[in-house]
C-alpha cells in the first residue's frame, strides 16, 4: 500500500522532473540552448520548470540525453516522467468513476443551480450558473 494518492504521486514526480532540468541548466548556459538541442521551444522548457507542463515520454527521452546525469540517473528521471502520466492517468479514471458512480448527485446539484436562479438577486443568480457551469467542465473530460 503507497502513502501516497495518485494525485501526490504525480505531484512528486513533476518537481523532481522540474529540479532535475533547472539543475541541467547550468551545463547547457541557457533555457534557449537546452531548448534548441532538445527540439522544443525555450518557453516549454521554462514552463516544465515552473511545473505549468510535462513532457511527454516521448519528448522526455529526447531530453533526457541533455542532462547532465550519469545513465542510470537520466533513467531514474525518465522513470519520474512515466509515473507522473500514469499518477495523472489514475486520477482521471478516479474522478471519471466518481462521476459515474454518482452521475445522479451531479444532476441533483445541476437541477439545484438552475432552479436556484429564479430569484431576484441578480448576483446569486450568477454565482449559480457559475458554479453549474464549472461542473459541467469537472465532469465532461470523464464522459
Amino acid at each position: 500500500m503507497s502513502l501516497f494518492t495518485p494525485a501526490d504521486e504525480a505531484e512528486l514526480a513533476q518537481e523532481i522532473v522540474a529540479k532535475t532540468l533547472a539543475g541541467a541548466l547550468h551545463a547547457h548556459g541557457s533555457q534557449k540552448t537546452l531548448a534548441q538541442r532538445a527540439g522544443i521551444t525555450p518557453v516549454f522548457v521554462n514552463n516544465i520548470i515552473k511545473r505549468k507542463r510535462m513532457p511527454s515520454p516521448a519528448m522526455a527521452r529526447r531530453i533526457a540525453p541533455l542532462l547532465p546525469l550519469p545513465g542510470t540517473e537520466q533513467a531514474a528521471w525518465l522513470d519520474h516522467v512515466e509515473r507522473y502520466w500514469t499518477a495523472r492517468r489514475q486520477v482521471a479514471h478516479a474522478a471519471c468513476a466518481a462521476v459515474n458512480q454518482d452521475a445522479a448527485a451531479v444532476v441533483r446539484e445541476l437541477v439545484a443551480c438552475r432552479l436556484a436562479t429564479f430569484t431576484s438577486d441578480p448576483l446569486a443568480v450568477r454565482r449559480n450558473w457559475e458554479r453549474a457551469i464549472q461542473l459541467v467542465e469537472d465532469i465532461e473530460p470523464h464522459l
